[in-house]
């Protein structure tokens, strides 16, 4: 029965183990199957199947990362995953940072699009995906956006990133990379930033809302050096409905920590 075959919800995950089913089916059957016809119905059935749990995401992005290492690039899960699979808390979004190309990465997968800033959107197993290439940022303008260059290594592009707990890797083994020690932030329930909270804040200002919305989600407190650098009026720099937004955020988790540092530090 090559339906039941197609959805046996032990195999809807990996490509190569259902191709490797339809094989020795063939063989025992004696019929022939169109491989690409099942590797699309596969993918279609894929798309229908529930890929909202912390396993299935997790499952469909090590599958990527897999996929990348077989060329012999380096490929890692980053950011708010890996903080929300060491939270054991709902993941929202896979993202994946690799030094493959755009070219190699259209050459494993079907559906690739090229964003900006080295961002591509690889859309795999019913799963969409943002990848970006390893990177550092040169400068910023106008207190948000990051000019870019391409880097070779994942420390390199680790240090870019905002927060402790958001600069988490993790590899094709689930082997968790923590450069800036975000595990002990995440047991001791704090956000804090990678280097001097001032000059990060300068550079995107829109980290300090990140700051609370984090504080908000998950009942967290900020750091002192957090603190002390929540002084400077950083709103004024950005866009209205990028405030407009995260005050929707914060406010929707109803945390009093976050409301205190909002009236205390008026940040609004």
């Amino acid at each position: 029965d090559l339906p039941r075959i197609i959805n046996d919800s032990s195999c809807k995950l990996y490509e190569n183990r259902i191709i490797k089913l339809i094989e020795d089916y063939e063989k025992f059957s004696g019929k022939t199957f169109d491989k690409n016809k099942i590797k699309n119905i596969l993918l279609q059935n894929n798309k229908n199947t529930d890929n909202n749990s912390n396993e299935n995401k997790l499952k469909i992005g090590i599958c990527v990362l897999k996929k990348i290492n077989s060329i012999n690039k380096l490929a890692y899960i980053v950011g708010g995953a890996v903080r929300d699979f060491c939270l054991n808390s709902p993941i929202k979004d896979v993202d994946i940072t690799t030094n493959a190309t755009i070219t190699e990465l259209k050459n494993l997968f079907e559906d690739v699009v090229e964003l900006s800033y080295h961002a591509f959107r690889v859309t795999y197993l019913g799963l969409t995906i943002e990848v970006t290439s390893f990177r550092k940022d040169i400068e910023y303008i106008d207190h948000r956006h990051p000019k870019v260059s391409l880097v070779d290594t994942l420390e390199e592009d680790l240090i870019r990133r905002d927060f402790t707990i958001n600069a988490m890797a993790m590899d094709a083994d689930y082997k968790i990379i923590d450069v800036y020690n975000g595990q002990e932030d995440l047991k001791e329930k704090t956000v804090r930033c990678i280097g001097n909270p001032m000059v990060r804040f300068n550079e995107d200002c829109l980290r300090v809302l990140r700051a609370i919305e984090l504080v908000a989600r998950y009942n967290f407190k900020l750091d002192e050096l957090i603190l002390s650098a929540l002084n400077t009026d950083y709103i004024k720099y950005l866009k209205e409905e990028y405030v407009v937004d995260m005050i929707n955020k914060i406010f929707s988790y109803q945390n009093v920590m976050a409301l205190t540092y909002i009236l205390k530090y008026q940040l609004f």
